[in-house]
């Protein structure tokens, strides 16, 4: 596998698995404005399970405390 290749995919499992970005930029070699740049949609795609996360450490629907302010 190339290594632009390599260097994606690795940095895309980084993301998913959620390392910090700053700590992704830091072995790429960018700064995080780069990094967010190039690789913000890998983050987006973690939105089930980001809002499945919050739910569970807020003991009910991320939506209801946002509009309500309390769960």
């Amino acid at each position: 596998m190339p290594g632009p290749i390599r260097r994606v995919g690795r940095s895309s499992v980084l993301l998913s698995a959620g390392v910090s970005p700053a700590r992704v930029a830091e072995r790429l070699g960018h700064d995080v404005k780069t990094l967010l740049a190039t690789y913000a949609h890998v983050i987006w795609k973690d939105e089930d399970r980001v809002r499945s996360i919050v739910d569970d450490s807020l003991g009910g629907s991320a939506e209801d405390f946002l509009r309500i302010g309390t769960v």
